[in-house]
């Protein structure tokens, strides 16, 4: 059995853009919580700084993993979200110990 597969991708939104950056990845989520092999697909934001934004994920394994990275809406709504990221967004995966 393939081990699940946990991603926290990181965000920081550009100066004045952290509602844009909010909206932008929000339509990430409902299409994404239908794909196959995800099991949690969550936007998070720092209560202590509202430009620290990242997407808490579970997925069934690498290969629903990658499906979803190759896939061309998350391309296409990560395109429309890059006018107001601040730097490169960090993608860290992890499994359970």
């Amino acid at each position: 059995m393939a081990a699940s597969v946990f991603v926290v991708a990181r965000f920081r939104a550009k100066e004045g853009q952290a509602d844009a950056l909010k909206q932008a990845l929000a339509k990430l989520v409902p299409p994404t919580r239908r794909e196959l092999g995800c099991y949690q697909y969550d936007l998070l934001e720092s209560p202590e700084d509202a430009h620290d934004l990242c997407i808490l994920e579970k997925w069934e394994d690498e290969k629903s993993l990658g499906q979803h990275i190759q896939g061309e809406g998350l391309q296409k709504l990560l395109g429309d979200a890059r006018p107001f990221i601040d730097g490169t967004p960090q993608g860290n995966r992890y499994r359970l110990v």
